[in-house]
């Protein structure tokens, strides 16, 4: 009532009535309190119109309502306003993205824990000096904004207080932070594409050449190779194996188009030379080329020699590249083309000749006949049929198989193809579906189970089974049909089901770190750190975008870790630990530590490989004198990166020779290898019998019956891969089109009473002849691996 009257004693002036406008002078004050309640000692007079009155009201109001919230915020938070901090202070310390994003600025888990507990208890007790006024307001506002706070709202919250959390980190542990930043940076692998700039400033055209086995496009790559212009920079193949670069490297000279070949092992440069032959491993990136062609583009996503293919797809500096592999790797080409910048063409092709599965299994090995090629995983099982074969029957047998050296597999193949020599029947491992023209009729699988390593027992991929099974009857043999089979019957229902079933397009390639990537993060790292060690921290921080995976580094770490003691350099020891050395092999792993030990010592490495004088007659032996040619071709790998220390090559050269001659006559002498009464039939029982129970099945394993689809795929669904069935008994019955494509691989764990060696009996101990790099550096070449 005195307000009001004090207003209507005001002056008049001009016949307007003039009005006032009381404004607040205090910061608690409520602009929503009553009228009433003001007191006029508190207010200053303003004259004007009503209008003027009433806008300066409503200012007034705002500018009381921020300095409310900013008292209530700066000085006396409420309880509820409190609690609700707490719980978005809660969730910023376990939600996983922001984790994320901290680790990706720097911030290691252990400078985490300790700079938010220090964060924590500043925010809770002075919130102002820590967060500062503008991250305050929208807190504030936030809070405000809902009267109770749901799970979904903690996120924007907890995302206010990533930057005043992160400059807080870079002002109190900026050394630790800066440090791990550094190895961040050395372990990036986001923009693989970047890594060959010379190749971005090129316009490349990329021309894939896609089908099954049989179908002709290496033909057609290798045909547009042979009309590379010299001028221009001549051409490159680049194969999955030492025996593919030979045939053709041999084969383009013969054609008087000049090629030298360069492997881990041999580097056979002719004078002249316009084209280069090469394992996949050590194709020239830092030259330019006129064509080039990748062959197996495939194995782009496999995940012990996936990088060298995509280094190779990436980094290749040539007008044409020609790569070459099945269609499943089609989709994720034409992916990395669209990331590099480079034109992408398809061009598909169908099997030349027909490939059926037989409507039965063999049964037994009294039934082979001339031209069949027998399929075990197993270099036991290998020899062991190769002597019942020859023992109940009138053919002769070769073997191939990954840790026999590659010149005597070719010797193998050469005479397995001649007509004239009476070797008419082949006993092999996987090793046979790559790299060797075979004049193969029927290809029978001994077991459809394969030793996978520490998995245990798995069944083969019908990747594998659609790459072996395909060698039969090919163009150039005599055959005009291809044939299929199983020795046992069970078996015969997965192979019916893995000929037919559609592959599923990969989705990632390969990567693995250079040379001078871990050299860069060898030295952000302490000086006292081990390579073993460092590795291990390399792939912990290693950044991978979402087309890319990092390639398994198991051997490459258990190599690290055996040559530990030895006083070399980071790189050099590298690439030690890359050397063509299988760690599973005793004998090797010693071979490459006296190598190592006199690089360290600065002295000659000493070559103490001992050669028999006479062939080999069990199957020990063999695999000693296997053992003792890889050793030759490691001192021969090693030469190539440290000439200076590995010096007497015609003296390895000439020990190779002869090892080879030792076991061409072991292998074509028809000697019966002793196995100490070893039985393939017998092992095979024990494998499926441990495989198939319930009780000793990995976690997640399921019978194989359990599996498959009940019937077997008609020959319909088989038709555009060439491929035809018969079926024996007519049992079948329709399946979903899900079944059909489930791509089914059954991982099984050894029964616990197995002897400890018939994990080994299990494994072919399978080297194959390719040049398995590890590296993304044409300078550091190699492993001779699986």
């Amino acid at each position: 009532m005195k307000a009001r009257a004090f207003l209507k004693a005001l002056p008049m002036a001009g016949g307007t009535p003039r009005c006032s406008c009381l404004i607040s002078r205090s910061l608690w004050h409520s602009p929503t309190e009553p009228f009433a309640k003001i007191l006029p000692g508190r207010y200053r007079y303003f004259g004007g119109t009503a209008a003027a009155a009433a806008a300066a009201a409503s200012r007034t109001q705002t500018k009381n309502t921020e300095e409310a919230s900013r008292h209530r915020i700066n000085n006396v938070w409420d309880v509820e306003d409190l609690e609700k901090l707490r719980r978005v202070i809660s969730h910023f310390s376990q939600d996983k993205g922001i984790l994320s994003k901290c680790l990706g600025s720097g911030v290691t888990p252990e400078v985490f824990k300790i700079a938010w507990a220090q964060f924590e208890n500043l925010v809770q007790s002075s919130p102002r000096s820590v967060l500062g006024q503008e991250v305050l307001r929208e807190m504030n506002t936030l809070l405000q904004s809902k009267r109770r706070l749901r799970r979904a709202d903690y996120e924007p919250a907890a995302q206010i207080l990533f930057q005043p959390f992160m400059d807080y980190c870079a002002t109190k542990h900026s050394k630790r932070i800066q440090y791990q930043r550094k190895l961040l940076q050395a372990s990036n692998f986001l923009r693989p594409p970047d890594w060959y700039p010379y190749a971005r400033l090129m316009r490349r055209k990329i021309i894939f050449h896609g089908g099954p086995t049989n179908s002709g496009k290496t033909y057609r790559a290798l045909q547009r190779l042979r009309q590379a212009d010299p001028a221009r920079g001549g051409g490159l193949y680049c194969g999955p194996l030492r025996l593919l670069a030979l045939e053709v490297y041999q084969e383009l000279n013969r054609d008087g188009v000049y090629c030298s070949l360069l492997t881990g092992q041999d580097k056979r440069i002719v004078p002249g030379a316009t084209h280069a032959s090469c394992t996949i491993e050590l194709c020239d990136v830092g030259r330019a080329w006129d064509v080039a062609v990748i062959d197996e583009i495939q194995l782009l996503a496999s995940a012990e020699r996936g990088s060298a293919w995509t280094r190779a797809l990436l980094g290749l500096q040539a007008r044409e590249v020609h790569v070459c592999g099945g269609l499943e790797a089609a989709p994720l080409v034409e992916q990395l083309c669209a990331d590099t910048g480079d034109s992408f063409a398809l061009a598909s092709y169908d099997r030349f000749t027909p490939l059926e599965i037989e409507g039965r299994a063999l049964g037994s090995y009294d039934k082979v006949e001339p031209g069949d090629a027998i399929v075990a995983f197993s270099r036991a099982d290998i020899y062991s049929i190769k002597a019942e074969i020859e023992a109940n029957t009138p053919h002769r047998c070769c073997v191939v198989y990954g840790a026999l050296p590659s010149e005597a597999r070719a010797a193998q193949a050469a005479l397995f193809n001649d007509p004239a020599s009476p070797f008419d029947v082949l006993v092999a491992s996987d090793a046979v579906g790559l790299g060797l023209n075979l004049n193969i009729r029927r290809v029978i699988f001994h077991t459809v189970y394969k030793w996978n390593g520490k998995a245990g027992v798995a069944t083969v991929e019908p990747t594998l089974v659609k790459q072996i099974g395909g060698r039969a009857g090919r163009r150039s043999s005599e055959y005009a049909q291809g044939r299929v089979t199983c020795l046992q019957e069970e078996d015969m229902e997965y192979l019916r089901w893995a000929m037919g079933v559609p592959l599923k397009p990969l989705t990632a390639a390969g990567l693995f770190p250079s040379v001078e990537q871990v050299q860069a993060f060898a030295e952000a790292m302490p000086p006292t750190a081990k390579l073993n060690t460092l590795l291990e921290k390399f792939m912990e921080l290693s950044q991978v975008g979402g087309r890319y995976f990092l390639c398994g580094y198991d051997q490459l770490r258990a190599a690290a870790a055996y040559l530990r003691p030895l006083p070399l350099r980071p790189q050099d020891l590298f690439k030690y630990c890359l050397a063509p050395c299988s760690t599973r092999d005793a004998a090797q792993m010693r071979n490459l530590y006296t190598f190592a030990q006199g690089h360290a010592l600065g002295q000659p490495a000493p070559l103490n490989v001992l050669l028999p004088t006479a062939p080999p007659r069990t199957l020990q032996e063999v695999q000693e004198l296997c053992s003792k040619h890889a050793a030759l071709d490691l001192y021969l790998w090693l030469a190539n990166h440290f000439p200076r220390h590995y010096a007497e090559l015609k003296v390895v050269e000439a020990q190779k020779a002869h090892a080879i001659r030792l076991l061409r006559a072991a292998l074509e002498g028809g000697a019966a290898f002793e196995q100490g009464g070893y039985d393939h039939r017998e092992m095979s029982a024990r494998v499926r019998a441990r495989a198939l129970a319930p009780a000793n099945r990995g976690p997640g394993a399921v019978a194989l019956g359990q599996h498959l689809p009940s019937a077997v795929p008609s020959s319909g669904s088989l038709s555009g891969a060439g491929v035809s069935t018969q079926l024996g008994n007519g049992n079948s019955s329709r399946r979903g089109k899900a079944e059909e494509e489930e791509l089914a691989t059954v991982v099984f764990v050894p029964e616990p009473g197995l002897d400890p060696e018939d994990e080994l009996l299990l494994s072919d101990g399978e080297e194959d002849d390719s040049d398995v790099e590890l590296l993304v550096d044409c300078s550091s070449k190699v492993e001779d691996g699986k």
